[in-house]
């Protein structure tokens, strides 16, 4: 089920997500290159997405923090 929430993300250039399960942890791995992505069309998937994007990007912390509110355990890993 989660696939399918990512499925037209996955579609866009510039956009790449990938869940794996292992035993009772579930581990979602989102890259985005900014460079690529047309921020149009991300926000056209789901319009709540315009309220993410800052200066045409999306803060690690604003994700962490909804992730965090739906009761996830955030491990964030990224790189500048």
């Amino acid at each position: 089920m989660l696939e399918a929430n990512y499925k037209l993300y996955n579609e866009l250039d510039g956009y790449q997500n990938k869940i794996s399960i292992k035993k009772d942890t579930l581990t979602s791995t989102t890259t985005i290159e900014y460079s690529k992505i047309d921020i149009k069309k991300l926000i056209s998937l789901d319009r709540n997405n315009a309220s993410l994007i800052k200066n045409s990007k999306i803060k690690v912390s604003d994700m962490r923090k909804i992730y965090e509110d739906m009761g996830a355990i955030c491990k964030t890993k990224y790189t500048k």
